[in-house]
């Protein structure tokens, strides 16, 4: 069974996509040769908000709206981290079938090492003008994900994020503040909810601050903040929202108390998400806002005493505001 969490995960990540010809070119010019030590130690920089360290690709700087990197021609590369993952259960999925069957084009795929670690990365093409890489890496205690987007036409780009793979450094015992880069504030007094843990730039909520179950039919919250692009309304990352939920097993989604007013004076979309899941009612509320280039999404989900829930999760999102 394919655990909430992930299922969450995957949303947060199909919300970041706006959904390779010459590969001969991509192996010999930019593939992912070794690259030597003396030129790492003076170009390595590390992600903020995470343990990884690489050499940005070539014109690219550190993102201030989520945990990677960016370029000034809208290409991004975008790491989620899970400490607490296995890159070999993980991994599983990472087929050019799964792929395909999300409906892209799979143009590349391989097996290969990062920072002596097991890793795959895909070359996939979900838009006719947009391009993605995804490489996840790691071992059974923990497994990260990059995926970056590019104009299909810019083969540079493409090149210069290949090469920079080879680069990346993994410190397992870098401590990180995990409210270090969130872009969102909340307080959570006047609820039961309490925050849990990071991954992957995204914050878990659970009652009292468990230890998030993905497994469990408690009730949980994830907070994520992504790049607005491309002017994209509340409305517009919700309805990717949506159809991130029925690919990956929520069905007979109806929407309902649906809200477009202003929330905390931003622009805002709210909903209540029923559906299906694994035979079974589930709830999904929802709270999308928006300032200028940055989003937030709120993302509730409840499989039992809804009502309760629901409340509880409102009380919470209340006090959502941009930092």
């Amino acid at each position: 069974m394919t655990k909430i969490r992930n299922r969450l995960l995957t949303i947060l990540v199909m919300a970041l996509l706006s959904a390779c010809s010459d590969q001969d070119n991509i192996t010999n010019n930019g593939n992912l040769n070794n690259v030597s030590e003396k030129s790492l130690d003076n170009q390595l920089i590390n992600i903020p908000g995470s343990r990884i360290s690489i050499i940005p690709p070539e014109n690219f700087k550190v993102s201030d709206l989520f945990i990677g990197l960016q370029n000034d021609e809208n290409a991004a590369m975008q790491f989620y981290e899970l400490p607490d993952g296995n890159f070999f259960s993980n991994a599983i999925n990472f087929t050019k079938e799964n792929f395909e069957t999300k409906g892209v084009k799979v143009l590349k795929m391989e097996d290969l090492s990062i920072a002596d670690y097991q890793a795959k990365y895909v070359i996939v093409q979900s838009q006719p003008q947009i391009n993605n890489v995804s490489l996840v890496f790691g071992d059974s205690t923990f497994s990260v994900m990059m995926n970056a987007m590019y104009m299909s036409s810019s083969q540079e780009t493409e090149k210069q994020i290949l090469k920079s793979f080879n680069s990346i450094k993994y410190d397992k015992n870098l401590k990180i503040d995990p409210f270090a880069l969130a872009k969102f504030s909340i307080d959570e007094s006047n609820t039961k909810f309490k925050f849990s843990s990071q991954n992957a730039g995204s914050f878990f909520y659970t009652i009292d601050g468990a230890k998030f179950d993905p497994s469990s039919d408690e009730p949980s919250i994830v907070i994520s903040s992504i790049p607005r692009m491309d002017g994209m309304s509340p409305n517009d990352i919700s309805q990717r929202n949506i159809a991130g939920l029925e690919q990956n097993g929520i069905s007979r989604i109806e929407q309902k108390n649906i809200s477009t007013k202003d929330f905390n004076g931003y622009l805002a979309y709210e909903a209540e998400l029923h559906g299906i899941l694994e035979g079974k009612k589930c709830i999904f509320y929802q709270m999308i806002l928006c300032e200028g280039e940055k989003a937030i999404i709120f993302l509730g989900a409840v499989r039992g005493d809804f009502d309760k829930n629901l409340q509880e999760i409102k009380n919470l999102v209340k006090t959502l505001k941009f930092k």
